[in-house]
């Protein structure tokens, strides 16, 4: 969900920041979420790509580049980005859904900032079974 405006603003802002520092897998995945908000979906899957590139376990980055495939039309790229855990769930194969999301929990970083937030959901998800 976008709010606000300026996203034209954001993406030079954004582009310097990469220009100063071109690993920084986090501006990267923002890029690409204003270049979303602007419509650009090749150009934000662009961005994205290149945070996964930087950092192939930057998360956010996966789930976001899957949400554009998913709008473009490219389900089958979708599902591969979001590693299937979120497509199986949509297709009603919550055990799927709970084995991908916990071996996404053994492999998220330990400092993970939404990891409370993922062990919740697959919590909610188990008691669904």
């Amino acid at each position: 969900m976008c709010w606000g405006k300026g996203w034209e603003e954001q993406v030079t802002s954004l582009s310097r920041a990469i220009e100063i520092r071109p690993q920084y897998a986090w501006a990267f995945s923002m890029l690409g979420y204003a270049r979303g908000c602007m419509r650009d979906s090749k150009g934000a899957i662009r961005a994205y790509s290149q945070a996964i590139d930087i950092n192939p376990r930057f998360g956010l980055a996966y789930g976001n580049r899957g949400g554009m495939k998913a709008e473009m039309g490219d389900v089958e790229g979708a599902i591969a980005d979001w590693s299937g855990g979120y497509a199986h769930y949509r297709k009603g194969d919550v055990a799927a859904a709970i084995a991908d999301g916990t071996k996404a929990l053994e492999l998220a970083q330990a400092g993970w900032p939404d990891r409370t937030e993922a062990q919740r959901l697959l919590d909610e998800l188990q008691s669904r079974k």
